[in-house]
């Protein structure tokens, strides 16, 4: 067990309405502080801690890797149970040159009002398939899983072997 600033920040994650994570590309890949936070709450993977939380990804790179960086965000937070509402994307080869700014102004603010719309409730969030393959994926291993006792023992006191995705997503929303 570690102690240290970390524990703030995993209740200002669970606290926030909307949770934004990015990294820049490195080598193909997130940065090594992304892979640290992931590291530090890999089992929110296992008890879908983040369930029903909105998120966005965000990543810039210089020219590739981008695709991959934005996936594996992508699929962490998901599998922790966060619904994508979408991603921000920078891409700039040079410092200060940007060729695609206009475009990507245009898509951030078309993001940007989606987000409002989500937060504000003038639009639903949708949860993806990948949403609910990973909570069922979970389920199986908090159930059957002889050698996760914390992820089981969450998940019965959640109520959520009991539940399909949606009645446990349901129940998450209106507690929250």
């Amino acid at each position: 067990v570690i102690k240290d600033d970390f524990q703030e920040i995993q209740q200002k994650i669970l606290e926030a309405d909307l949770f934004i994570l990015g990294s820049p590309v490195y080598v193909h890949q997130i940065s090594a502080q992304t892979k640290v936070l992931f590291d530090r709450i890999y089992v929110w993977i296992h008890i879908v801690k983040l369930i029903g939380k909105p998120a966005i990804t965000a990543v810039t790179t210089a020219a590739t890797g981008r695709r991959r960086t934005e996936k594996y965000l992508d699929d962490m937070l998901t599998y922790m149970g966060a619904i994508i509402i979408g991603h921000l994307r920078g891409i700039a080869d040079l410092p200060g040159h940007f060729p695609q700014r206009e475009k990507s102004k245009e898509k951030h603010r078309k993001l940007a009002k989606k987000t409002a719309d989500i937060l504000e409730g003038r639009k639903q969030l949708k949860p993806r398939l990948k949403n609910t393959w990973g909570f069922y994926g979970m389920k199986w291993k908090a159930k059957y899983a002889k050698n996760l006792p914390y992820e089981h023992k969450y998940w019965q006191e959640k109520g959520w072997l009991q539940l399909s995705y949606k009645q446990a997503l349901k129940r998450e929303l209106a507690e929250n």
